[in-house]
């Protein structure tokens, strides 16, 4: 499908990233080139499977060294988790692509031209897709400023304090922490080289895992801004059904009026069950990339939090700054996916709430009957969970930093 105006500003601050990566669908008429979708995916994960396992190799020579440990963790587990979502989504590019096909049909669906332009309905419909798409930017451009800050305060540290300590190949060190097995990798060029993969590696894989939240972000706000207009649209189903409007409810007492309200009630039932199940298709799609996601991120937290305490007592301002731009980008990854559960949760409920307060009792019978079904199956609310043991809300993310802050408590102890 096309694109205009209203959909660039809704997906582009996200699109750059999957097309980067090689993991933007063919849902557009303009589709990606194959070729490069696929060796972009493959340069990834050939440059981060070429450090993952030195990484653990390293893990296995520093066993009983905890510092040396719990560097090692910080950055194999989060490279692992990295390249854990891209792959998920990679797999997931059909469900990807329909969920962004229906953001598309939205927005074309309430594009503004000059016969529409003072239409109240469209203008309040734009005007809560446009706050939904605002959300999506502003958690979009807050993951990328962490996201960079952290890869810039990270990957060139240990070659730049090799170059002002003019330190023997030696004691020189990757931005990862290896092991090669052979001495001759730290030796120019071959240090320089293999510096510059991991750089490459580390940055393709922070741009994945960018591209996979921020992109799951703005569905999911995008998906709850279509629950707040289908709540205006049961209120005023409701409210000129009731007869609020006595010219409208004189022209409903005969059977075409019945049966205009029947055609109404017909759309807005399934415009609900359509929006139900693309909050299915996200949960069934993603629920056990965001387990993954829950469970190594709240080890991370803990031991950066740990980090951070070591480098306030050592007053080590480089690691300090580092590690504040790396707990934020943890704490703000994890806290996407709770705040869009939370969301989807509310805006879903919304719906019947919003039914059960109108008037929906002076309906005809058939009518109220059919309005009890919608609010009893809006009560249960839609969300995303991690792997189906959870749903991910504000609750679940008060409950992972405590889970942080239990680790954090142990490792002190340890340590």
């Amino acid at each position: 499908m096309e694109r205009n105006s209203d959909i660039d500003y809704a997906t582009s601050a996200n699109r750059w990233a999957l097309i980067f990566c090689g993991l933007w669908p063919d849902h557009e008429v303009k589709k990606p080139n194959r070729i490069y979708n696929l060796s972009m995916f493959a340069l990834m994960n050939i440059l981060n499977g070429a450090t993952c396992v030195p990484q653990f190799v390293d893990l296995y020579f520093v066993w009983g060294d905890w510092d040396e440990m719990l560097e090692n963790v910080m950055c194999s587990l989060c490279l692992t988790l990295m390249q854990v979502k891209v792959i998920c989504v990679w797999r997931k590019t059909e469900n990807l692509g329909i969920l962004h096909e229906e953001l598309y049909k939205d927005w074309q669906t309430q594009a503004v031209d000059d016969a529409n332009k003072n239409n109240e309905d469209l203008l309040l419909r734009r005007s809560l897709m446009k706050s939904s798409a605002w959300m999506g930017r502003a958690l979009c451009l807050m993951m990328t400023i962490t996201m960079y800050a952290t890869c810039v305060l990270f990957l060139p540290r240990p070659y730049v304090r090799s170059l002002i300590l003019k330190l023997p190949p030696e004691e020189r060190r990757f931005p990862y922490e290896t092991e090669y097995l052979v001495a001759w990798v730290k030796e120019s060029p071959y240090y320089e080289i293999l510096y510059m993969s991991q750089i490459i590696g580390g940055v393709l894989c922070l741009t994945g895992n960018f591209a996979t939240d921020s992109s799951i972000a703005v569905i999911m706000v995008h998906l709850c801004g279509q629950f707040k207009i289908l709540t205006n649209d049961w209120r005023k189903f409701c409210d000129s059904a009731t007869g609020r409007d006595d010219s409208r409810v004189n022209g409903r007492e005969g059977n075409d009026g019945r049966a205009n309200l029947r055609r109404e009630l017909k759309i807005l039932v399934e415009r609900h069950l359509h929006l139900i199940k693309l909050a299915e298709v996200i949960e069934e799609a993603f629920n056990q990339m965001v387990l993954f996601q829950l469970v190594v991120s709240s080890t991370l937290i803990g031991i950066i939090v740990f980090h951070f305490i070591q480098s306030l007592e050592h007053a080590d301002v480089w690691s300090f700054g580092l590690l504040v731009f790396y707990l934020i980008s943890q704490t703000l990854f994890v806290f996407v996916y709770c705040l869009g559960g939370q969301l989807l949760i509310n805006e879903s409920q919304a719906v019947g709430e919003a039914i059960y307060m109108l008037e929906w009792y002076n309906l005809p019978p058939s009518i109220a009957k059919d309005l009890m079904i919608v609010m009893i199956r809006s009560k249960t609310g839609l969300t995303i969970s991690a792997g189906k043991f959870c749903a991910m809300n504000y609750e679940t993310f008060s409950s992972i930093l405590k889970a942080a802050g239990t680790y954090l408590s142990v490792l002190r102890a340890m340590y």
